[in-house]
């Protein structure tokens, strides 16, 4: 299994999924045409690391700005950290924003409220 990295745009996140140390950071903004495709490579290497690695996941969201569709596929990312964390394993999800940021807040008090895995909200 790989490392997964895709280079940030104007319009893109960045992603680098180390999984030698299991850190998992996506980082600024995500407005892709088609998200679906987008988010299908980051879903497909979660869930191969959680079948065959089965270590700590540190997943890392350092995200300026998102859309709706985005969003969606945010749930879903984390619905899947959630089953890996209620079978055993270990997940931790910080959410950075910048501390003037109250919409980026918020929308990860929103995301934290709907999952039971550690989900810690860092101002920065």
């Amino acid at each position: 299994m790989d490392n997964l990295i895709i280079e940030k745009t104007k319009h893109t996140l960045g992603i680098d999924f180390n999984i030698e140390t299991g850190r998992f950071l996506i980082e600024g903004r995500s407005l892709p045409e088609n998200n679906v495709e987008f988010f299908n490579p980051i879903f497909s290497s979660i869930n191969r690391y959680i079948s065959e690695i089965k270590k700590e996941i540190i997943l890392d969201c350092k995200i300026v700005y998102f859309n709706s569709g985005s969003s969606k596929r945010f749930n879903q990312l984390f619905q899947i950290l959630e089953d890996y964390h209620s079978n055993g394993g270990k997940v931790t999800v910080n959410w950075y924003y910048e501390s003037d940021d109250e919409d980026q807040l918020e929308e990860g008090g929103d995301f934290a409220e709907n999952f039971t895995m550690p989900f810690n909200l860092i101002s920065y």
